[in-house]
């Protein structure tokens, strides 16, 4: 027909169609970047409002003690919160109204833009991250040496705008968000069409984020295995020693039988009895379980002077370990029984890669 328009395609139609399906998503992840970043602010707010000014201002700590656990905590807040009030500018945030889509979808809102102004500043992370181990440290030693530190947490701790959460779980949220944020901006750049102003430059910012979190998630393996060694000296009696090194790593635990004898009489093993086993990547711990829990330390060999031998299965053992202690003041054979073939497989392969590292060899 002359002069007519001419109908869109039966294709452009489907692609018209499949990009208004991505900007619907686009819109939610948009919804999860605003809403977790709020509440990621108010988090940081929490640290600081109720643990790091009462330990600075009434002098529970002294400025290198409040330096060493909440390092530059302030300035990230103050840099969220300015990230939070450009994003929400970005989308057109007006009054606390819901995101809208309808004014970046063609040219407006760039949430990309605003990352990569403020990208650089995501690097003070890694002071905060680097410090993180250390802090957790701190937090112990204080809360054990300093008694109005142990009552601030232990009073905060039962205050509702904390929500049940301890000092060390606020602490952690700075590690936690920054490698959230790659999750969010490899989704956000899913579903944003490629004719979208904001899909070249959130390309760029997802490589510029993803550089910071991947040196970032690193530390945060060194923190949980942290936390786990915490988690185990918390649990111990009758040992006043140092299970929490920076240096040491929690390796695995388990429930065993175990029996052991003088190496100079191999004839006589006693009788096999329950223990946890804890394997560390410097020593091992036998313990005796106890109520709630807890674990009384009946003896820890360093690695150093162990040999650890398979036990083929035999009538009066199966799936069973051998740990030989070389220690000059307890020399001593042990014999412990897994549960399973494949739990003595994995035990006894870290067993022999630890001891090889202990001992230098390849």
């Amino acid at each position: 027909m002359s002069g007519g328009v001419e109908a869109p395609s039966t294709e452009n139609q489907g692609d018209a169609e499949d990009e208004k399906v991505m900007l619907v998503h686009r819109a939610k992840v948009v919804e999860e970047i605003i809403t977790s970043e709020f509440s990621y602010v108010n988090d940081l707010k929490t640290l600081v409002k109720h643990y790091l000014k009462p330990s600075k201002e009434d002098s529970i700590l002294t400025d290198e003690e409040v330096t060493s656990i909440f390092s530059n905590v302030e300035f990230l807040l103050g840099f969220n919160e300015e990230l939070y009030r450009s994003l929400r500018k970005a989308l057109g945030h007006i009054g606390g109204q819901s995101p809208s889509e309808t004014e970046g979808t063609k040219g407006g809102a760039r949430l990309g833009d605003v990352f990569i102004k403020l990208g650089d500043f995501l690097k003070m992370y890694t002071v905060y991250c680097n410090n993180h181990t250390k802090a957790l440290e701190n937090i112990v030693k204080c809360q054990q040496k300093n008694q109005k530190f142990a009552k601030l947490l232990e009073r905060n701790s039962a205050l509702p705008e904390c929500k049940g959460l301890a000092l060390k779980d606020y602490t952690i949220k700075p590690v936690q968000r920054l490698c959230k944020y790659p999750l969010l901006f490899r989704e956000l750049l899913k579903f944003t069409p490629i004719s979208h102003p904001d899909h070249e430059v959130l390309k760029l910012t997802l490589a510029k984020v993803q550089q910071i979190a991947d040196h970032v998630n690193k530390i945060a393996a060194q923190q949980d295995n942290f936390i786990k060694m915490l988690e185990v000296a918390n649990r111990l009696t009758s040992y006043e020693g140092n299970i929490v090194e920076t240096d040491r790593r929690y390796i695995r635990e388990g429930i065993f039988l175990k029996s052991s004898a003088s190496p100079d009489n191999l004839d006589k093993f006693s009788l096999a009895t329950e223990r946890i086993v804890i394997l560390f990547s410097d020593m091992i711990l036998f313990g005796k379980l106890k109520k709630k829990k807890q674990i009384q330390v009946r003896s820890i060999i360093p690695l150093h002077y162990v040999k650890a031998n398979d036990i083929p299965d035999n009538p009066k053992q199966t799936n069973a370990i051998e740990i030989v202690s070389q220690d000059p003041e307890k020399k001593k054979v042990y014999h412990f029984s897994c549960s399973d073939p494949k739990t003595k497989s994995i035990w006894l392969k870290d067993l022999q890669q630890f001891l090889k590292e202990i001992h230098g060899e390849k």
